[in-house]
């Protein structure tokens, strides 16, 4: 099994600050967040994929650049051709993913991304559509929360 499949984060995306991610039960060896169900994983995806856009990574170069960046031993010029690749996204197309307010608005496109990142980070697609829909329930419930 992929670091990804083990600790149920199809982003791969680096723990954060006590306490945590929402539905995190720890970190592994590289500083990765590690979920206790992948729908949670998804959704630390999802929010980190929205928290990027807003911030101005709006094209694949740019969000790929800062999720996989050199600094952390990534090789960003080839995860972005594979992302295209899988995609068919124009490297620095403007994806228009979100509102200003962190409403999804291209669904299609942003779950095309999400699996064109879980292809990369484990090497194959291995998340159910329902753990991701799943994701998408529990971002939208956070997004309300708050």
């Amino acid at each position: 099994m992929t670091r990804a499949e083990v600790n149920r984060s199809p982003g791969n995306v680096k723990q954060v600050p006590a306490p945590g991610w929402r539905g995190s039960i720890g970190a592994d060896d590289l500083g990765h967040a590690i979920f206790e169900d992948v729908s949670d994983g998804c959704r630390c995806a999802i929010k980190t994929m929205v928290a990027k856009y807003l911030r101005g990574k709006v094209s694949v170069t740019q969000i790929i650049s800062s999720w996989a960046p050199v600094s952390d031993g990534n090789i960003p010029s080839e995860y972005i051709k594979a992302v295209c690749g899988w995609t068919g996204f124009n490297d620095t197309q403007d994806l228009r993913l979100a509102t200003r307010s962190g409403i999804i608005v291209n669904f299609h496109y942003f779950l095309m991304l999400m699996h064109a990142i879980e292809h990369y980070e484990a090497g194959k697609l291995w998340v159910l559509e329902s753990d991701w829909l799943d994701g998408m329930t529990k971002y939208y419930r956070d997004f309300i929360e708050t």
